[in-house]
C-alpha cells in the first residue's frame, strides 16, 4: 500500500507540476497557448497561500503543537496550585513565565486564524486548504472561541486580584485536539500510537488533573471560605489522634483571632495531604457517600 501511494504521489506531482508550467505558458502572448487560451483574467491571481511552515506536518508546526500541549498542561497544574498554597501576603505577585505563555497563546491565535493550512476530509474528498478564509472559518469553528476568552487571562498583569488567570483553565478543552495533533505528526514521521493507547492515556492524564483539581479546590474552600471554621477537614488531620487544631495538624485554631492558620507545614507538604485526602475520598465508599450527602445537603437545603 505505502508503494502504490508513493506511485500516486509520483504522478500526482508531475501532473501538478505539468499544469503549473502550462498555466505560465498562457499567460505569455508569445507562446501556444497564449495564442488559444490567453493570459488569465486575475480571478487566481489574488489567491492567498501560505508559507511551507505552516503546512500540515512541517517540523514548525509539530514544534508549535508540542509548546502547545506544554503550556495546557502547564497552566492546567500550577493556576489552582498557585491560588491555594501560595504562600500568605503572596496573593497579588505576577509571574513573568505566565506571562511570555499567554503572549505564546496570542500569537498562536494570529497564526491559526490565518496561516496553519489544514486538511479537508468533506464530501469524502482529502484537500489541502490554504485560503485564509477558510482558514478563518475553519480555526472559528474548533476553538477559536475559547482561546480568546482564556486569552483574557493575560489583564492579571492590571488586575492581579481578581484571579483571571484562572480563565486559562478553559484551554484543556482543547486538551484531546492536540493530542490528536501530535499523534498524526508522530505518524507521518513513522511513529504510530494505536488508538486504544492513546483513549488509556487521556484517561489516566485527566484522572490525575482532576484529582489534583479537587485537592486544589478542597484547599482554596479551606483557606478562604472556612477561615473562621475551628472544625475543619486540614484542622482535623493530626498525627497520632492529636486534639483538633493543636500542632501537627495542617492548620492550627487560634482563639484569640477566631480563626485557624493557613498551613502550619510547608506548602508542598499541605499539598500532598490534601491530595492524599482527595484520592481517599473519590476512592473509598464512605467518604464517597458522606461527600455526595454534603453536596445534596449544600444543593438542596
Amino acid at each position: 500500500m505505502v508503494k502504490s501511494f508513493a506511485t500516486i504521489h509520483d504522478k500526482n506531482a508531475r501532473v501538478n507540476k505539468a499544469i503549473q508550467t502550462n498555466l505560465l505558458a498562457c499567460k505569455q502572448d508569445s507562446t501556444k497557448l497564449g495564442k488559444l487560451i490567453g493570459p488569465s483574467d486575475g480571478s487566481n491571481e489574488d489567491k492567498e497561500t501560505v508559507m511551507t511552515i505552516f503546512m500540515p506536518g512541517s517540523h514548525f508546526s509539530f514544534c508549535f503543537d508540542i509548546i502547545n500541549l506544554a503550556l495546557i498542561l502547564y497552566f492546567s497544574v500550577f493556576v489552582l496550585y498557585r491560588i491555594a498554597f501560595r504562600p500568605e501576603g503572596d496573593e497579588a505577585r505576577v509571574v513573568i513565565f505566565d506571562i511570555i505563555a499567554d503572549a505564546f497563546f496570542i500569537i498562536d491565535m494570529y497564526l491559526r486564524s490565518s496561516h496553519f493550512a489544514f486538511v479537508s476530509l468533506e464530501y469524502g474528498s482529502c484537500s489541502l486548504i490554504t485560503d485564509r478564509r477558510s482558514i478563518f472559518r475553519q480555526y472559528l469553528k474548533s476553538g477559536m472561541i475559547i482561546d480568546f476568552l482564556s486569552s483574557i487571562s493575560v489583564l492579571e498583569v492590571f488586575f492581579p486580584r481578581l484571579q483571571l488567570r484562572s480563565l486559562s483553565l478553559l484551554r484543556l478543552l482543547r486538551l484531546p485536539l492536540f493530542v490528536k495533533k501530535i499523534n498524526d505528526h508522530l505518524a507521518l514521521r513513522g511513529v504510530r500510537i494505536s488508538l486504544a493507547t492513546t483513549l488509556v492515556a487521556n484517561v489516566i492524564l485527566l484522572f490525575i488533573i482532576a484529582n489534583h483539581w479537587i485537592a486544589c479546590i478542597w484547599f482554596i474552600i479551606f483557606r478562604y471560605i472556612e477561615r473562621n471554621e475551628e472544625i475543619t477537614w486540614a484542622t482535623a488531620d493530626c498525627p497520632w489522634d492529636d486534639p483538633i487544631g493543636t500542632q501537627g495538624c495542617i492548620a492550627t485554631w487560634n482563639e484569640t483571632e477566631g480563626q485557624h492558620s493557613v498551613c502550619d507545614l510547608e506548602m508542598i507538604d499541605c499539598y500532598v495531604r490534601s491530595l492524599h485526602f482527595t484520592i481517599t475520598t473519590l476512592s473509598t465508599v464512605g467518604f464517597g457517600k458522606l461527600m455526595f450527602y454534603e453536596v445534596c445537603h449544600i444543593c438542596f437545603p
